[in-house]
């Protein structure tokens, strides 16, 4: 069973930590490549929503103006 173990590791661990560095260097690339981009934003109806969970996903349960 440790051996079965130890083989699965040896075999998955390495392929993960594989892509693990490449979607971390394409992450800092990709943000070095876009920081000379300017945006501006400008905010009309200041508003906040709250969600019946942690994500953007959930229902939206009520919403209030933000002073």
């Amino acid at each position: 069973m440790i051996l079965m173990l130890k083989q699965l590791i040896e075999r998955f661990v390495t392929p993960l930590r594989l892509m693990l560095w490449i979607c971390l260097t394409s992450t800092v690339l990709m943000s070095v490549a876009r920081a000379d981009e300017v945006i501006q934003v400008q905010v009309k109806e200041p508003y906040i929503e709250f969600h019946s969970g942690p994500a953007g996903g959930f229902p939206v349960i009520h919403v209030a103006e933000k002073d």
